[in-house]
């Protein structure tokens, strides 16, 4: 797609919803994490892929 043709495809989305009223989003999703659990649930996950994760402590790095 073209520049200018990006450019018409949002100028006609920002026109068609002009004026209309903003939407309050809901923010139900969980915002912070056990570090420890987010970790361990990354591992678990990557290890699917055969990935190997080697845990080390904060100071270790």
């Amino acid at each position: 797609m073209s520049a200018g043709g990006r450019e018409l495809i949002l100028s006609r989305i920002r026109a068609a919803v002009a004026g209309a009223p903003d939407v309050e989003i809901t923010r139900a999703y969980r915002t912070s994490s056990d570090p420890a659990g987010v970790v361990e649930l990354f591992a678990e996950r990557v290890a699917d892929y055969r990935a190997v994760v080697h845990v080390v402590e904060a100071g270790e790095a």
